[in-house]
């Protein structure tokens, strides 16, 4: 997952007590609400609690404008709550409104950068981002999407300096803080790993997608019960979540709580937010999983489980996903059932050319 922060203004909000902490947090220091966005569709954010939240955001300030058609921080708002839904064209246009207001607007620009970077066009927001200051920017979500873009060019290096160096400037640029974290746990560095999102957090208790990166850390310490802890937690409050259900699969079996492990990888498999070509992981797990029953002398039904792997082959026939290739290191050999999903190596292997930050798949599922 690649988070950007999106600032809403305090006073475009003003009466309107639609902030989240599971989705949003406020830095008073700043007079901003933070609202997160990622092109992963398996955030764990919960879906229908993120969309009513901005749903209802986007209505107040549309009711706003039509009183107020120049007020350019609430335009831009707007425009990125927009963002956040994925409503780009519109987004644009509120950006384009605003800067015939103010031509010299960097939020504006910040936004179409975002804008630009949801679309794929790295080189663009490049542009945007280098017009308002870029890699000596003071405004620390300038220098987190900066890095955003030097991980898509494979610089990881560069990347992890910019969002020290984000942090460094404002210590509540949580976006920056989950990269951050995300990239040392991608180099398995795990201490750092952990503490980043422990601050996470600290900061915003209910943040899932900060519980579900921890917990994944604490149980390849062996710290299974905490990590199962977590990972409820999570599903708690959205049951349907992809990572959540698989990893919590995983520790229990690990603690061969076989039965409960197949219902929650079933749960996902039925979900609709899982990535279709995760689905062969997912089925190597519950393989495993009948295996592992079986030589236990235990009884193993899979009728749904092949009525569902025969479905999802019909649906990737119907509609295949396109996937983008990557520059990985050779795939290793099936390894033995304890080396498998949340084992993570203590070495620190060099990086692909291609790794994008917020890829769960290393981390969550055992490569």
């Amino acid at each position: 997952m690649k988070y950007a922060l999106i600032a809403v203004g305090v006073l475009a909000l003003s009466g309107c007590k639609t902030t989240d902490p599971g989705i949003a947090s406020v830095d008073k220091s700043r007079g901003e609400v933070s609202i997160y966005s990622t092109t992963d569709r398996r955030s764990t954010l919960a879906d229908k609690k993120k969309e009513e939240h901005l749903k209802e955001t986007e209505k107040k300030l549309k009711v706003h404008l039509r009183k107020n058609r120049k007020d350019v921080d609430a335009i831009l708002a707007l425009s990125q709550v927009q963002v956040a839904r994925g409503d780009f064209d519109a987004a644009e246009k509120n950006c384009q409104t605003a800067l015939r207001l103010d031509l010299k607007n960097r939020e504006a620009r910040k936004v179409l950068a975002q804008i630009a970077m949801r679309r794929g066009n790295y080189d663009l927001a490049s542009i945007f981002l280098t017009n308002i200051g870029g890699e000596t920017s003071k405004d620390s979500s300038v220098l987190n999407m900066m890095a955003m873009i030097e991980l898509q060019r494979g610089n990881n290096p560069a990347a992890m300096t910019l969002f020290k160096q984000a942090i460094k400037l404002n210590g509540n640029d949580l976006a920056a803080r989950m990269n951050l974290g995300v990239l040392l746990l991608k180099h398995r560095q795990l201490s750092q790993a952990a503490t980043e999102f422990e601050r996470v957090l600290k900061a915003m208790p209910s943040h899932a997608d900060a519980k579900v990166h921890l917990a994944v850390i604490k149980a390849a310490r062996g710290q299974g019960e905490e990590a199962k802890t977590m990972l409820e937690d999570v599903l708690g409050e959205d049951e349907k979540n992809p990572l959540a259900l698989y990893n919590l699969a995983v520790v229990q079996r690990d603690g061969e709580q076989y039965e409960d492990a197949m219902e929650n990888l079933k749960a996902y498999l039925k979900g609709t937010r899982g990535k279709p070509g995760d689905n062969d992981q997912v089925f190597a797990l519950i393989d495993d999983i009948q295996k592992t029953q079986a030589e236990k002398g235990q009884s193993v039904s899979d009728a749904d489980i092949q009525q569902m792997a025969a479905q999802m082959g019909n649906r990737q026939e119907q509609e295949p996903e396109k996937v983008a290739v990557k520059a990985e290191p050779e795939a290793p050999k099936a390894q033995p059932k304890q080396e498998q999903a949340l084992e993570i190596p203590e070495e620190e292997p060099s990086a692909p050319a291609n790794d994008e930050i917020g890829d769960l798949e290393k981390q969550l599922q055992g490569h």
